[in-house]
């Protein structure tokens, strides 16, 4: 139960940080746009 539980947190992680990795790249896309 604990295992399955830090499991689920630890992809929801995982998927967050994917998540934030891509939205950096864009946003450093955009601003290097700008200049």
């Amino acid at each position: 139960m604990l295992t399955a539980d830090f499991q689920f947190k630890h992809d929801i992680i995982k998927k967050a940080l994917k998540q934030h990795k891509a939205d950096a790249i864009l946003f450093t896309s955009d601003q290097n746009r700008l200049w």
